[in-house]
């Protein structure tokens, strides 16, 4: 049994990261907040077979997509209620976290903004992996999270869906022959 985990290890780091991302702006970030949020999107999307790695700076080179995730406060972003925003066309995607509307939001419940970031995170990312400013019915994709996904999502992540989940495998296959 070790000698299979070991192997399955070693596949893994050979294969690399199909997803790195960097974060720049993180000092408006507790660490903890920071390190969950992180943590739980990397589970998120390893749940639907997708690799993410967080580097501490952009990489000089990688085979798969690279995301830079900008925290930013104070952004006259026109699109009220929004707490992020992705650049899923640009030549180096990127995703705009509003932080402190993120904060606002996560008021009433301060031990939930690393749940509240770690959905965000991954719906854009999920833009930006898919190539798309679609949207889905339901799940991380969706529109517009009512009070009862922001309930659930304290206490398991909302899923991908698997339409949306295979999006996301199809297009990374692309990425690498885009560079």
């Amino acid at each position: 049994m070790k000698r299979l985990w070991m192997i399955v290890l070693v596949a893994g780091i050979a294969r690399g990261a199909d997803v790195t991302a960097w974060i720049t702006g993180e000092e408006v970030l507790i660490n903890a907040v920071r390190w969950s949020a992180t943590q739980q999107a990397t589970q998120m999307f390893d749940a639907i077979g997708v690799s993410l790695e967080w580097a501490k700076a952009r990489p000089s080179v990688s085979e798969g997509a690279q995301i830079e995730v900008r925290f930013t406060t104070h952004t006259a972003w026109p699109k009220p209620g929004a707490l992020a925003f992705s650049t899923p066309f640009d030549l180096q995607p990127g995703v705009t976290l509003l932080y402190d509307r993120l904060v606002l939001l996560s008021t009433a419940n301060p031990g939930n903004r690393a749940r509240l970031l770690e959905h965000v995170l991954a719906h854009e990312f999920g833009h930006v992996l898919m190539r798309s400013t679609a949207h889905s019915c339901d799940g991380v994709m969706k529109t517009q999270w009512t009070l009862l996904d922001h309930q659930r999502m304290v206490y398991r992540p909302l899923p991908f869906l698997p339409s949306d989940a295979q999006a996301i495998r199809d297009s990374l296959a692309t990425f690498a022959a885009r560079k």
